[in-house]
């Protein structure tokens, strides 16, 4: 599965995108939206303090208007969680996972920060071709899709989608059908000042979807082809039963890299196991030789003799 690729061949590098402290939400999201990043790092005197991301994003209460304009550091998760650059992205996946984060600042041996890594990146970068030639779409489901009401208020579709850590929602907009709302979305929506608008007025569609008897390997090339993170899942009554993202994937990834794991220490309990038998089987043979058998080390000092060499020379095995 390709675990020995460490993080710095995958991090996103260069210049890291920033603000200050005292940076408006809105100011912060226009500047996420128009550079199509998932978080901003808040810096203060060249230190990074903080943390702004799209999931953050779900906190703002778009009913207040003047939220937009508070400082992001009233927002911004701190302190920001670091990962070495050499770290392997098999093990670099259980952090994620452990933590409940999607983002990490990498940092090199000084603890200099120098990129930035999401689980996007680890989905894409973790090598899981066969495993999504192998399952089926429905095996990634995590749990049924929430779907909103197309005249909900803007509002109460960000604080569903934050309750639920929910980074999209399906859209009933009625007889024109059924569209969807991400977490991206509603960073755009923050950095463009968007009023408590109903949802199915921002919802986008169509709604590209898979089926869930599909391989997984068909969801990620639509999403790759459409420049997308989210699909419905539909069944054979062309009824929504899912949505599916990168994220999704990567949890059967690490389950996969769990997996590799065990089956690695099994293979070397075992190479030690088959060691320790061929070492009593030597150690039996040298005892019971009739020939005397002496060994040393590389400076020729004896460090273990047989009976037979005793028998033959008179010397003991240990000093009197």
């Amino acid at each position: 599965m390709g675990h020995s690729l460490p993080l710095s061949k995958i991090m996103h590098t260069g210049l890291l995108l920033q603000c200050r402290p005292e940076t408006t939400v809105a100011e912060a999201a226009a500047r996420m939206s128009e550079h199509n990043v998932s978080s901003i790092l808040v810096s203060d005197g060249g230190n990074i303090v903080g943390i702004w991301t799209e999931h953050d994003a779900l906190a703002v209460d778009f009913s207040e208007p003047e939220r937009l304009e508070q400082p992001v550091s009233n927002v911004m998760s701190s302190p920001v969680l670091t990962l070495p650059h050499d770290m392997e992205i098999g093990e670099a996946a259980m952090a994620f996972r452990e933590s409940g984060k999607r983002h990490f600042l990498v940092v090199d041996q000084s603890e200099h920060p120098i990129g930035i890594v999401s689980q996007t990146d680890m989905a894409l970068n973790q090598g899981l071709e066969p495993y999504l030639r192998l399952r089926e779409v429905r095996a990634a489901i995590p749990h049924p899709p929430i779907v909103v009401r197309g005249e909900l208020p803007l509002s109460e579709v960000a604080r569903l989608m934050h309750r639920h850590h929910a980074d999209a929602v399906v859209v009933d907009c009625g007889p024109e059908g059924l569209g969807i709302l991400t977490e991206r979305d509603i960073v755009r929506l923050i950095g463009r000042h968007t009023s408590n608008t109903h949802a199915n007025l921002l919802a986008t569609r169509p709604l590209l979807t898979v089926n869930e008897n599909d391989p997984l390997i068909q969801a990620r090339d639509i999403l790759l082809e459409h420049r997308i993170r989210h699909l419905a899942v539909v069944n054979d009554d062309d009824e929504v039963t899912g949505l599916i993202g990168y994220n999704d994937m990567l949890s059967g990834a690490e389950q996969l890299y769990l997996n590799d794991l065990r089956q690695a220490l099994e293979q070397r309990d075992e190479a030690l196991a088959r060691s320790r038998r061929t070492l009593q089987l030597a150690e039996r043979v040298i005892e019971s030789s009739f020939e005397g058998i002496m060994i040393t080390d590389s400076n020729v000092k004896i460090e273990f003799v047989n009976p037979a060499f005793t028998y033959l020379t008179g010397y003991p095995r240990k000093k009197p």
